[in-house]
């Protein structure tokens, strides 16, 4: 079949538009929500790997959530929660430092 590379830059070219559609919908909120999570699990002396297992998240998944590209679901933030032996409430920034636009 040989080399195509039209094939490879129309791959290249979905790819990169992928990850600026995944980019532009990040909200503010999300960063800052997966931000407080991450310094809380980094406090703890987590690997994101170690704690994407112990929590019982897909590792891909569990970095989506810290990078702020996940709505998460409020089950996974009491799991969260629990194996850093903090309140939900904790995991969340300042409520006055949230936007919901």
């Amino acid at each position: 079949m040989g080399y195509q590379p039209e094939a490879r830059q129309l791959w290249f070219y979905k790819y990169t538009a992928h990850i600026q559609y995944v980019c532009a919908k990040k909200h503010p909120s999300l960063i800052k929500l997966g931000k407080q999570i991450r310094d809380l699990r980094s406090e703890k002396g987590y690997s994101q790997e170690e704690f994407a297992y112990e929590v019982g998240l897909d590792r891909t998944y569990y970095s989506s959530v810290e990078r702020g590209e996940r709505n998460i679901a409020a089950i996974n933030l009491i799991r969260i929660a629990k194996a850093l032996g903090v309140e939900v409430g904790e995991l969340f920034p300042a409520a006055r430092s949230l936007s919901v636009d």
